[in-house]
């Protein structure tokens, strides 16, 4: 039997489209095989270069296009979901939360840049990590899942970390 061809569906979605629940589920009915959305979400629309298009101005479309994952997220959940593009969901908290997050990761790689370390850095509770380590390490040997040559190899080299910080 000769191996039948799946075939999918794009859509370059913006939010004048039609909702992607609603298409996803049209071409599932018509028996297509996957639903796709391009990845080019984060386009400038302030021209300091000429679009790539050739044209003086970017087409309006790319400047409402959707973000893949919410439109994917949007196909699966279907219309009038929490997160429906369409629904009058306040992004704004969204992307509070994503300030937030991008200020804590900004925090911990500055204070890494300036020397300064967290918690788990401090010499007791490396010695603490380094002895879990060599514990389950040891553990790991006695019910045989590990080899008596790697065993030794990766419990000398944690011994060596843990000599070092006492």
């Amino acid at each position: 039997m000769a191996p039948s061809l799946a075939l999918g569906i794009t859509i370059f979605g913006t939010d004048q489209a039609i909702h992607p629940a609603r298409l996803a589920r049209e071409a599932e009915e018509r028996g297509f095989h996957s639903f796709y959305v391009p990845e080019h979400t984060h386009i400038p629309t302030s021209r300091l270069s000429p679009p790539p298009t050739g044209e003086a101005e970017l087409a309006e479309e790319y400047k409402r296009t959707l973000d893949p994952f919410i439109a994917l997220a949007a196909a699966v959940a279907g219309p009038g979901a929490p997160f429906d593009y369409r629904s009058g969901f306040d992004w704004r908290i969204l992307a509070g939360i994503a300030l937030i997050v991008a200020g804590v990761v900004g925090l911990v790689v500055w204070q890494r840049s300036r020397g300064l370390g967290t918690a788990t850095d401090s010499p007791e509770m490396q010695r603490d990590l380094l002895i879990d380590q060599i514990a389950a390490l040891d553990d790991e040997f006695e019910a045989g899942s590990i080899d008596e040559v790697n065993y030794t190899a990766k419990r000398a080299r944690l011994k060596e970390r843990l000599l070092k910080l006492m």
